[in-house]
């Protein structure tokens, strides 16, 4: 007989179940059959795509698929709308109607002003035809939608930052966009110190994506502050006495040497440890400890030490 089943949670249909078996479905999918809606819950998720899985028809499909309920018509929306302002100021990018551009899950994307985050499972969907945020006729299985925007995400006028909290300035960012930037690296520009701190880091030497000069820079790099000078030593200090005895292995100052973060070195008869991220920051020029211009981005200072990590006389025990 016919069952009624209540309407799911959301508004309109997901895509509908492909019954040629030639869709791929990842567990937690959603598609529609004779306007049910039901999720992939197959373990391998290959289950909801194959003969005798399909939802409600195969003969093991609640092996497969779990009934959410009933729907009509499509996801999309039917008239205008006016939404709350998200939690930034400006726009972030346009989203690429072409559909040429990947996008991750909890990226951001603008359309006609209103902001949408990529939500999609697999994420891929996000840059398909037919989930186009806001148009596409399955937009609401890809993206949510998060408020409305006006202008770009970049600044309006010159502001006075904070001194952030080291001495110095780290790396200036190289504006020919030839160097890559680990999530957690800081550069500098104009004497303001930025993090990075995009998902995926790439976004951090791509145009478009350049600290404060870029149009959607506030989605790659996080302000810390203003900085003045380099990060170097400006006079002879005296140091504390590290806690080990003896010297660890000396500094290579030819970089033919790679150090991991964590790892201790000596240079004139002075510790430090590498902290750099990455961790290859520790092997390359003008990062040196003590006297690298950035040094103090890739090494910390432990103290002093003298003589070396070694045995210095024989010891005889009792027996």
């Amino acid at each position: 007989a016919a069952v009624t089943y209540e309407t799911w949670e959301k508004v309109g249909c997901p895509p509908e179940f492909d019954t040629s078996l030639g869709t791929s479905y990842e567990t937690g999918e959603h598609v529609a059959l004779d306007e049910v809606v039901y999720e992939c819950i197959a373990s391998p998720s290959a289950r909801c795509s194959q003969a005798g899985w399909e939802p409600v028809t195969g003969q093991y499909w609640e092996e497969a698929w779990e009934l959410l309920g009933s729907c009509s018509g499509t996801i999309a929306p039917t008239a205008a709308v006016t939404f709350e302002t998200w939690d930034k100021i400006g726009c972030p990018a346009e989203f690429d109607i072409s559909l040429g551009t990947s996008y991750e899950i909890g990226e951001h994307v603008a359309l006609d002003e209103v902001v949408y985050e990529c939500i999609a499972l697999p994420s891929a969907r996000c840059s398909q035809a037919g989930w186009e945020p806001g148009y596409g006729q399955y937009w609401m299985e890809a993206w949510t939608l998060k408020g409305s925007c006006s202008g770009t995400i970049a600044p309006t006028a010159a502001v006075t930052y904070e001194t952030w909290e080291k001495v110095g300035c780290p790396p200036e960012f190289d504006t020919s966009l030839g160097t890559s930037y680990e999530t957690g690296e800081h550069v500098a520009l104009d004497e303001v110190v930025y993090e990075c701190i995009a998902s995926p880091s790439a976004r951090c030497s791509q145009a478009g994506w350049e600290p404060v000069t870029g149009q959607y820079w506030e989605e790659a790099w996080e302000l810390l502050g203003s900085c003045s000078g380099t990060i170097a030593p400006t006079a002879a200090v005296t140091f504390e006495t590290w806690d080990k005895i003896g010297c660890p292995a000396e500094f290579d100052i030819s970089l033919g040497t790679s150090y991991e973060i964590g790892e201790h070195v000596a240079l004139d008869e002075v510790v430090y440890e590498c902290i750099a991220l990455p961790s290859a920051r520790c092997s390359q020029a003008g990062w040196e400890p003590g006297y690298g211009q950035y040094w103090m981005e890739a090494w910390t200072l432990k103290g002093s030490c003298s003589g070396t990590i070694a045995p210095t006389a024989a010891v005889t025990y009792e027996t």
